[in-house]
């Protein structure tokens, strides 16, 4: 990775502070997985 596209504040900042919007997706991506599984009642595990 060269200077130019090294962020030294990628692994410092939490990702809801650096960009809010792709966490918020990420979050409801998330939460929709979760909720699929606890419905299944872990049948097929």
């Amino acid at each position: 990775m060269t200077p130019k596209t090294r962020d030294s504040g990628f692994f410092t900042e939490s990702l809801a502070t650096r960009d809010p919007e792709i966490s918020a997706a990420i979050r409801g991506e998330l939460g929709q997985v979760v909720s699929k599984f606890a419905k299944s009642d872990f049948q097929g595990l």
